[in-house]
């Protein structure tokens, strides 16, 4: 078991409101701009959320995704919640 990790685009699935909605509010939040858009990282025991907001180029315009880390032995039914969402599970 261990870590998984998924990844999503906030328009069509928020992976970040799965997982509030599960843990409720974030035990910690920091968020930066970058050249290209902005960042923030979302903790909760377990569980980081990482949320990007860049430029796309080929789409010309802004793109918010969701990078979700989830602890599965601690947070079973996150891992499974996240799946049924359907995003993609980065290796």
């Amino acid at each position: 078991m261990g870590k998984k990790k998924f990844v999503g685009e906030v328009n069509k699935v928020n992976p970040y409101a799965i997982v509030r909605d599960m843990l409720g509010k974030e035990k910690e939040e920091i968020s930066m701009p970058t050249p290209r858009g902005a960042f923030a990282i979302r903790e909760w025991d377990g569980v980081t959320v990482v949320r990007r907001i860049e430029w796309d180029f080929e789409k010309g315009k802004f793109v918010m995704t969701d990078e979700v880390t989830v602890d599965e032995e601690k947070y079973p039914e996150l891992v499974k919640k996240l799946k049924e969402a359907k995003l993609k599970e980065a290796v």
